[in-house]
Order: C-alpha cells, then sequence, then structure tokens
C-alpha cells in the first residue's frame, strides 16, 4: 500500500515538473502592460455612445453611428529601457464587417515629452486589416529600435471605435456590435 502511495506521489510530482518544463520553454511573449476596455477613459462626447459592461469589461456601441475615443494611459512596467527589443501593441475586438470599413477598431500607441511638445505615434492596429468578424486579437510591432523612456515621456493607447452603419455581419446580414475588449502592449 505505501509502494501504490509513493508511485502514485512520485508520478503527480514527474508530471507537474514536466508540465512547469514544458510551459516555461513555451511561453513566446511577456506582457508588460494590458487594459481591460472598461478601465480606459472615454473622450468627452463618446460617453452617450458607448455601453460599457462590467461583467465583462467590454466597451460597445449602443445602438448608434458616430465615433467613440478612449485614452488608455500605461505606467511605468519592468523592462523598460533595457535596450532595444521586440515589442507588439495586440488589440482585442470585434468589428463585424470585417474589411469592409462600415465599422472599425483602432488602437494608436503615442508617446509625449514630459517637458516638451514632441509627441510620436509609435504603432497602429486597425481592425479593417484583418477579414474576421469574430471576436479576434491583431498585432503590430513596435519599431524594434525602440527603447521605453518613462522619465521623459508619457505613454497611452488611443482606442477609437467608429461606426458608419447598424454594421451588419457580411457573413450573417445580421447586426452585430463593434466591441473592443481590451488592449496589451508585449515583447517577445
Amino acid at each position: 500500500m505505501k509502494r501504490a502511495g509513493f508511485t502514485t506521489l512520485l508520478g503527480v510530482f514527474v508530471a507537474l515538473i514536466s508540465r512547469e518544463s514544458l510551459a516555461t520553454s513555451t511561453a513566446s511573449t511577456h506582457t508588460l502592460w494590458a487594459s481591460v476596455a472598461s478601465a480606459c477613459v472615454p473622450e468627452t462626447g463618446s460617453a452617450p455612445l458607448l455601453y460599457g459592461s462590467a461583467p465583462y469589461g467590454t466597451v460597445s456601441f449602443n445602438g448608434t453611428t458616430g465615433t467613440i475615443r478612449m485614452i488608455c494611459p500605461i505606467h511605468g512596467f519592468q523592462g523598460a529601457g533595457l535596450g532595444s527589443t521586440t515589442y507588439t501593441l495586440e488589440l482585442e475586438y470585434q468589428d463585424p464587417d470585417a474589411v469592409l470599413g462600415n465599422c472599425q477598431v483602432t488602437a494608436d500607441l503615442l508617446a509625449t515629452e514630459t517637458r516638451g511638445y514632441t509627441g510620436a505615434d509609435l504603432a497602429t492596429v486597425n481592425s479593417n486589416n484583418r477579414n474576421d468578424v469574430n471576436r479576434t486579437y491583431l498585432g503590430t510591432s513596435v519599431s524594434s529600435s525602440y527603447v521605453f523612456d518613462f522619465d521623459t515621456y508619457y505613454y497611452w493607447v488611443e482606442v477609437t471605435m467608429s461606426r458608419n452603419s447598424t454594421c451588419a455581419s457580411y457573413e450573417t446580414s445580421i447586426a452585430a456590435p463593434t466591441t473592443f475588449f481590451g488592449v496589451r502592449l508585449y515583447k517577445s
């Protein structure tokens, strides 16, 4: 009985070690910063157009047309300023008409000097660049030579949702919400 218990315990231990080794060896990205959509601040005038879902943290159009702009501030993160690396800005969204252009979700990674007026658009993700009507992710690389410097710059992501029609899915012809789920910055 003791031997069977020991063998079972040993098997569980080996399985856990194997799983941990596999997880460590296959991890290819490291999230530096992330924001759920509802944590972003809507620009003045955008609030009447949006529907925020507390249980899911999402932001969608409330059934109208127009433009919603939100600001997602980026606070300092570990690993900033350590030299160049590959950073990716990733947007999670649902664009019901995909590449047709009646609905669109974009994310712009922006920077401005803390004591100046110089700014930069570091990366842009646009839902109209992907032919997918379902909840999906889309990422784009930040210049590999860029080094984040939180002593010199403020950083944020501006998310823009635009809708000039009911945005029926071209696959089903059923109106579907244009939804922003979240945004993240990671390095690989």
